[in-house]
């Protein structure tokens, strides 16, 4: 989420989040920095890759490294996510 100019001017302000679903909703693990790991590794580490124009948000054409998922898999997970119907 991006938060207000001096937050944490080293990761431009960004503050990252470790979520869990369930069909009761979402509970946040970690939240914070460059602290913050998910199953990949660190949020930040990932993030800071983007050029600088995306501004922290990664997409396949903006320099960070690709998530270790296919398509499909990541598909499944949203597909399987609890809290849409």
């Amino acid at each position: 989420m991006k938060r207000h100019v001096g937050f944490d001017p080293s990761l431009n302000d960004w503050e990252f989040f470790n979520l869990s679903t369930s069909g009761l909703g979402t509970v946040i693990n970690q939240r914070g920095g460059a602290e913050v790991t998910n199953a990949v590794g660190s949020c930040a580490t990932c993030h800071q890759a983007a050029a600088p124009q995306f501004d922290f948000v990664c997409a396949t054409t903006h320099g960070c490294a690709p998530l270790p998922f296919t398509e499909a898999e990541i598909l499944a997970i949203q597909n399987g996510d609890p809290r849409c119907p």
